[in-house]
């Protein structure tokens, strides 16, 4: 397949490495919409996506979807890109890392492993040194949890974990050591996509949130529900 035929619908702004997210939305007058709200800018196939990092243009149609495709390249030069047919979702970890940067007041680059075009894992420092929330966009299995929980102890004082829609097997190991477990995801709203928290508790309840209703402690995510069982000493301490 030729790179102009490559058709994703997410791209990153200003560079290759950038982390900046784009979901470009497929309806014509939105989609012309949100594009003019980037006029004069650069779009890119980032590496943070797990792309080839070769420079993208906005496609505008009325009887297809709209799209971002690959720069024609008539001298041969474009990097092999694996990203074709991506979604809107392909950027997830990239709106949840700005997110979460964002509530935490940091202005930390993206720290996330990326194989295959999709995040795995991502990694946000609180306090340097000291704390950090670890998201895991795919399940792991108890011993490999443990593994990684334990190893990333030994470096931190406090270590709060966020799962992903792919990583819901994992969330039971936290609700049964911690009587909770904290779950993420994103959804389009006005052509973009908002990260929600989601506290699921031991009795198997699961409050959904916008990120923007939390706050940021010294020891992770505090979400409206963790506040009140806290406040009434209940699980979690």
């Amino acid at each position: 397949m030729t790179q102009d035929n490559r058709r994703v619908q997410t791209a990153v702004l200003g560079s290759p490495s950038s982390d900046d997210p784009l979901s470009l939305p497929t309806d014509h007058r939105e989609a012309a919409l949100y594009l003019s709200r980037y006029k004069g800018k650069r779009f890119f196939c980032g590496t943070p996506l797990g792309g080839c990092g070769w420079e993208l243009m906005g496609k505008l149609y009325r009887d297809r979807v709209c799209h971002f495709a690959h720069h024609p390249d008539p001298m041969g030069l474009a990097p092999d890109c694996e990203r074709r047919h991506v979604g809107a979702d392909s950027a997830d970890h990239l709106y949840v890392h700005r997110g979460l940067t964002s509530l935490a007041k940091s202005s930390q680059r993206f720290q996330g492993t990326v194989i295959n075009g999709h995040c795995t894992d991502l990694l946000v420092n609180l306090r340097p040194g000291h704390a950090a929330l670890k998201v895991q966009f795919v399940n792991l299995s108890a011993d490999e949890w443990a593994e990684e929980d334990a190893a990333l102890r030994t470096r931190l004082r406090h270590v709060d974990w966020m799962l992903g829609p792919k990583a819901i097997a994992t969330a039971k190991y936290l609700v049964d050591r911690d009587g909770y477990a904290l779950r993420v995801r994103c959804e389009a709203v006005d052509g973009t996509r908002v990260v929600k928290v989601g506290t699921e508790t031991s009795d198997g309840d699961l409050e959904w949130v916008a990120l923007s209703n939390c706050e940021i402690a010294d020891t992770g995510i505090v979400t409206p529900l963790l506040k009140i069982m806290r406040s009434r000493n209940l699980r979690p301490l």
